[in-house]
């Protein structure tokens, strides 16, 4: 049975003390960002992963929260449960009890991720007390056991461990609530107690998270979240055109710009918009080419955006062959993520541009939405991959890159 999850349920009551001049004056989800306020952020991630209702845990400055939003935000619900500034999270959480769903998303108020509802539901099962989302880290403070089972979270790091949680935790309300404050008044006990149980189950990230914890971690995010006119786009077939099927674009003479592209490249340049180049190019993992012939390839392109005033940022190629495992090669995500990390990338407000079905699944696998051109009608209609945009070129995109981009 399928776990149904429409209810948020936001941790923002505390003092925010280590944000401090910012939280003197406001509780530290209202701390601005790019001219608003945090929870703003979380809010729309909310709606976009289909929740319509969001119960926030207040304290600290609360009136701050409930005056700016009162009961609404754009599709987004908002009820409120009021306590004192002395409650830890497990008191908050029971205080709020009969307020709270059956089965809820959890969040804190200071962390940011990308993140996926869906893909988190589908492996959360009716026994399960928790469903945590993690990151890597060094010294982190939980470890992993067998399949996606959590086997040890420790309170504290720095105990040999590899990950630590992100603040997006499914909750089966019915299996946790029993133990809350029965544990201690930290909600840290009962997550404890749960893997202690076998319940616990988590799924890692691929991302980068971001958080508003201090001020050095408020500036990165405001960075980070503050949206780039940047396009990710794939080369052959797209740029210029394609080689022969199972044959290489080897030599510069060989690099033939589609006439289409560059034109839309130039309008899209002119309003701003740079490009991040990503692109499998196996036949130097075959020995087909060398390393060599491939960067003499990629310079007649930077040369010919540079002369004709496009912004190329940067080239990301995966040279391993269709065998070799790695996680570069599309549709894995390797490139994607890696570009996302060097350049703040927010790859939920990024468009991935390309020819192959390949593009879009690598574009469903990094959570950016995806432009399908010059494609192939027949492996489109042999795949269940439904790409965000598609047209006959990249020009008859433009007004819609555009919308999207200022959306």
């Amino acid at each position: 049975m399928t776990v149904k999850i429409k209810q948020a349920v936001v941790l923002c009551g505390g003092l925010g003390t280590r944000l401090r001049p910012f939280t003197d004056q406001n509780p530290k989800p209202m701390v601005r960002l790019n001219n608003k306020p945090f929870l703003d952020y979380l809010f729309d991630q909310m709606l976009d992963n289909g929740i319509r209702r969001v119960l926030l845990l207040t304290g600290y400055l609360s009136d701050k929260i409930t005056h700016h939003y009162g009961t609404q935000y754009k599709s987004l619900k908002i009820s409120y449960s009021h306590g004192d500034v002395s409650l830890d999270t497990a008191e908050r959480l029971e205080h709020a009890a009969d307020k709270i769903d059956d089965y809820f998303l959890l969040m804190y108020s200071d962390n940011y991720s990308l993140f996926s509802l869906k893909r988190a539901i589908s492996a959360f099962h009716i026994g399960q007390s928790l469903r945590l989302y993690l990151s890597e880290k060094v010294n982190g403070n939980i470890s992993m056991g067998e399949g996606d089972r959590v086997s040890q979270y420790n309170p504290d790091r720095g105990f040999s461990a590899d990950y630590v949680e992100l603040g997006y935790i499914l909750v089966n309300k019915s299996r946790v609530f029993e133990y809350l404050t029965k544990l201690g008044k930290s909600f840290t006990q009962t997550i404890i107690k749960c893997v202690s149980d076998g319940t616990v189950s988590a799924q890692i990230s691929q991302h980068k998270y971001y958080s508003i914890s201090d001020p050095e971690r408020l500036k990165l995010t405001e960075q980070y979240l503050n949206c780039k006119r940047i396009i990710l786009i794939d080369r052959d077939g797209v740029i210029n055109v394609k080689a022969p099927k199972a044959e290489y674009i080897t030599r510069p003479e060989d690099f033939v710009m589609i006439p289409d592209t560059l034109m839309a490249m130039k309008s899209l340049s002119a309003k701003g918009f740079q490009f991040i180049i990503i692109s499998n190019q196996a036949g130097v993992g075959r020995g087909v080419f060398t390393q060599q012939q491939l960067d003499s390839v990629n310079n007649k392109l930077r040369s010919i955006m540079i002369n004709e005033g496009i912004s190329i940022l940067d080239i990301y190629t995966c040279i391993h062959s269709w065998n070799d495992g790695c996680e570069c090669r599309k549709p894995k995500p390797g490139m994607l993520i890696d570009a996302a990390t060097k350049y703040q990338l927010r790859l939920d407000k990024i468009l991935f541009i390309g020819d192959d079905i390949r593009d879009v699944q690598a574009s469903i696998n990094t959570g950016c939405k995806s432009a399908l051109i010059n494609y192939d009608k027949m492996s489109l209609e042999n795949s269940n991959m439904v790409p965000t945009y598609m047209a006959k070129n990249l020009s008859l995109l433009i007004d819609e890159i555009i919308v999207f981009y200022n959306a």
